[in-house]
């Protein structure tokens, strides 16, 4: 998606916000779990050595390459931070 091109800016913003930095899908504690927190398909309670809707280290080491093309800097650090 180009940024300059309204019509995609306006798909980036719609995913930025209601998935990837919604604390209530994607946005976790340890942001960019395998599955939406908030997908019906998410089993609660975790069962123990549970591996699913774990957040992936190689997803936050990947985030890079795409977060600041789209101006996400702080978004970033704080990504960062939180590994």
């Amino acid at each position: 998606l180009k940024l300059s091109d309204p019509h995609d800016k306006s798909i980036f913003d719609a995913i930025w916000t209601r998935q990837l930095h919604n604390p209530k899908a994607f946005w976790a504690p340890y942001p960019f779990p395998s599955i939406a927190l908030d997908d019906p398909t998410f089993v609660r309670p975790i069962p123990r050595n549970s591996w699913g809707g774990a957040t992936q280290a190689l997803t936050a080491l990947r985030a890079p390459r795409w977060m600041e093309h789209y101006g996400k800097h702080a978004e970033l650090k704080h990504l960062m931070q939180q590994w």
